[in-house]
């Protein structure tokens, strides 16, 4: 064999097994060759067919990896075969770890002691020309195979088992160590290979692709309905997630620290962006189906999906949110995936659960207030059980809408504001049920409507759900938007509650409408019998004092308001009707009723109108009342008390009066009347050729029968100014009579061929005349006819008493001396 080569040719190896012995039998034939490439690479096909061999009976029985060593018959074998084939000892070191890179059984840490073994051999340059060129070629197979397993990572390295780390670390070493060396390094570059990082990063971003379309195949290709593909894309996800919680984490962690590589970010790149492009168009066409009109066919149950807590279609969404979050987290998602924007995808189906939880909401909120019995749910609490089942709806959408999370900037504020008014809408909704139940909410007191402790329950329910409409921006995170919507919020909410509270004090004046009847029956008989034992201790004392309790006290103090102008407002149509047909005495018990009400609705304490309840109109009605309960005689009293009244204001008159007055010590009233005199006459007498006119004072008490003389007058003088210098006495007149009297002087022009004419008229109260005065000054009276328009109430009501003969014959008097009066009454009765 000198200067000889032999080449082996493909030898097997057989192995017989018996029951005493094991013996190995190898096959083939040896031939002689030149070529030193050729016996290195059939020296290396034996190598390896000899450790597929032994390590596929250390598979058999379960031995785990094998660590690189031959029993000593094997090693002898290849230590032959290496001499026959002139392979160098220190390229045989090559070859052993050629081979053994290229089988998964082998243990990664022996693979990689050969790799430093054979760099510390390159340091010594124990290699020739040949061995470099070999050792190139092997170094790029080790680069490929394990870029290989790394592309089937998961598989190659289970996270489950306990052997992947240290495998996966001793590869990961092998490369780094390969890529770091000087030696193995330019052997890497001068094969023009890539760099092994850039190798590896190629291969993870394989890995992740490809992961995703195995998974595809199991999943989302499988699906053909709707509901199967949602099912298939939670399935997805939720691999997804679990690929990217602790393994990817385990190997992001080995590959940081053995090669520097980012691990994490290049899988969750390639896997999400892959992903996206799989699931976008799918999700995004399930949700826009479910704006459309849900089909009523053979195709219906396609539609029974949602975006609700529970659905699977809000679990995929939750699951990319997940995706998305670890990204950002781990900031893996250094360039776009698509997954920023998943949020677009699942805005129709936001639309979609938003209008149909609405539509369920006010659903639910008609039952609720259909069930309700208007009945305080503690004596804590004052509101029933259909608020609180209203209130829990709003719970319900805030756990949906923290639950979902939503992140996406475009929409934030836009959607949440859809909801706030959505909520809002559902709020003002169970307010406007509050007056469908109005009658049911009303008590019947012996077959009529009156207030009852289910009318404070149903303003309690409304005032409870307007307090949670204004904690609805803070529930829902809306406090503090941005892009203006804040005070678009703000205002959304602030009109809201003025509409709930508007339709709150509406509310109690629609019960107030109700229960008018009611308040007006008895109201009618309190002012025929002056009992209002009825209206007070029945209807007023039992629904004020439970409306005072339960009401707030703003709301309370309204509604007091309202009942009682209410009230004045009935009695002043009642005045009015009954004026003309009604005697003094009805009124005296109208006035009485009104005096008693007035009484309740302002007691001592703090729960009461007070001087609110002194009205325009309770006082005109009081005014009136005071007038119509008076008897003839006092409302002439009245006429003549506002006519001394208009005297007091007017301005100085053409005639003049002078008298003098005063009471004597035994109560008589003495009255000299002195002197008339009237300019305006005197100026007609002067143009008078025949017989001038006379004058005459008339003097009369007020009330008339007062005094046994009636009435008196003065001589007729054909003069003026008429002086009379004449005395008269008024007997038996009553201290009472004085502080209610009054004298009445009347300057007359007398006149033979036609009636007489009243120049003037002057009216003294009694209690304003001296008595047993030794000073007695004269009074200068302004004289004056009364103006019809000041006394026209008094002369109204005294009209309406015609058939009275004291009212009778004052009028007649009183149009005998005015005879346009006549036309002031038709007038008034029209």
């Amino acid at each position: 064999m000198d200067g000889t080569n032999f080449r082996v040719q493909p030898m097997q190896i057989y192995s017989i097994r018996t029951w005493s012995q094991l013996k190995y039998t190898y096959q083939g034939h040896v031939t002689c060759s030149s070529d030193l490439g050729e016996q290195q690479q059939a020296y290396d096909e034996f190598l390896l067919c000899l450790f597929q061999h032994h390590t596929s009976a250390l598979v058999d029985n379960g031995n785990g990896l094998w660590q690189g060593k031959l029993p000593a018959h094997l090693t002898a074998l290849s230590t032959q075969l290496r001499i026959l084939h002139g392979v160098r000892k220190d390229a045989q070191l090559i070859s052993w770890c050629k081979a053994a890179a290229q089988l998964p059984i082998v243990d990664a840490v022996y693979v990689h002691s050969l790799v430093k073994d054979i760099q510390i051999k390159m340091v010594a340059t124990s290699f020739s020309e040949e061995d470099l060129a070999f050792l190139q070629d092997t170094l790029t197979m080790i680069i490929e195979k394990y870029e290989e397993r790394i592309r089937c990572l998961d598989s190659s390295f289970p996270f489950s088992n306990a052997d992947s780390e240290g495998q996966l670390m001793a590869v990961l070493k092998t490369l780094g160590d390969i890529h770091r060396h000087p030696k193995t390094q330019m052997l890497i570059y001068q094969s023009g290979q890539p760099l092994v990082h850039e190798g590896v990063a190629e291969a993870l971003i394989t890995f992740g692709c490809n992961w995703l379309k195995e998974m595809e195949k199991s999943t989302l290709l499988l699906a053909s309905s709707p509901v199967d593909q949602i099912k298939a894309a939670l399935a997805l996800t939720n691999e997804v997630l679990g690929l990217l919680g602790e393994p990817l984490a385990f190997y992001d962690r080995l590959f940081q620290k053995e090669m520097k590589i980012h691990c994490y970010r290049q899988v969750y790149e390639s896997l999400v962006r892959e992903m996206i492009s799989s699931l976008e168009p799918v999700l995004t066409h399930i949700c826009k189906r479910l704006l459309k009109e849900p089909d009523t066919g053979e195709n219906a149950e396609e539609m029974s999906y949602d975006f609700g807590l529970g659905s699977n279609l809000l679990k995929v969404y939750t699951n990319l949110c997940q995706i998305n979050f670890l990204g950002r987290r781990s900031e893996s998602a250094t360039n776009e995936t698509g997954i920023e924007s998943h949020h677009q995808w699942f805005i129709p189906a936001v639309h979609h659960w938003l209008a149909y939880t609405n539509n369920l909401a006010l659903q639910c909120v008609e039952k609720a207030v259909e069930k309700d019995s208007f009945t305080r749910m503690s004596d804590h609490c004052l509101f029933s059980a259909s608020a609180t089942d209203t209130a829990s709806l709003f719970h319900n959408v805030k756990v949906w809408w923290h639950k979902i999370a939503w992140d996406d900037q475009t929409t934030n504020d836009l959607i949440p504001v859809r909801i706030l008014e959505d909520q809002c809408n559902v709020a003002k909704h169970y307010c406007h049920l509050m007056f469908d139940i109005m009658d049911s909410a009303l008590e019947n007191n012996e077959g009529r409507l009156w207030i009852g402790a289910k009318i404070p329950v149903v303003v309690a329910n409304m005032e409870y759900i307007n307090k949670e409409v204004g904690k609805l921006p803070k529930t829902f995170g809306l406090d503090s938007l941005k892009n203006g919507n804040d005070s678009t919020v703000k205002n959304l909410i602030e009109n809201v509650q003025e509409t709930i509270n508007l339709w709150i004090n509406q509310y109690l004046e629609a019960v107030l409408m109700k229960v008018k009847p009611t308040i007006k029956t008895s109201l009618d008989n309190a002012c025929e019998s002056g009992d209002i034992s009825d209206l007070l201790n029945d209807l007023l004392d039992p629904a004020l004092s439970v409306l005072c309790n339960d009401l707030p006290r703003s709301h309370f103090l309204s509604f007091l308001a309202s009942l009682w102008d209410c009230i004045v407002l009935i009695l002043q149509i009642k005045l009015k009707d009954e004026s003309k047909m009604r005697k003094n005495d009805y009124f005296e018990q109208m006035s009485y009723v009104l005096n008693e009400i007035f009484k309740c609705f302002t007691p001592s304490t703090d729960f009461g109108l007070n001087v609110r309840a002194k009205t325009p109109g309770y006082m005109s009605l009081v005014q009136e009342l005071e007038l119509l309960k008076l008897d003839s005689n006092e409302l002439i009293s009245h006429y003549y008390q506002d006519r001394w009244k208009e005297q007091q204001d007017q301005q100085e008159t053409t005639a003049t009066l002078v008298v003098r007055a005063q009471f004597s010590e035994s109560g008589k009233l003495n009255v000299s009347v002195i002197m008339a005199d009237d300019k305006a006459a005197a100026e007609e007498n002067g143009k008078i050729i025949t017989a001038l006119p006379s004058y005459y004072v008339k003097l009369e008490l007020i009330p008339e029968d007062w005094s046994l003389r009636r009435s008196e007058k003065t001589q007729a003088l054909r003069e003026i100014p008429a002086t009379f210098d004449e005395d008269f006495v008024f007997e038996n007149l009553e201290d009472n009579d004085i502080e209610k009297g009054f004298l009445v002087l009347r300057l007359v022009e007398q006149h033979v061929i036609h009636s007489n004419i009243l120049i003037g008229e002057a009216v003294i109260p009694l209690a304003h005349i001296h008595k047993n005065s030794d000073d007695i000054k004269n009074m200068y009276l302004h004289l004056d006819t009364p103006c019809l328009d000041s006394v026209a109430r008094n002369l109204q009501i005294l009209n309406y008493r015609r058939r009275e003969s004291t009212a009778y014959d004052f009028l007649k008097k009183l149009e005998k001396r005015y005879p346009e009066t006549k036309k002031h009454f038709r007038n008034l009765q029209t």
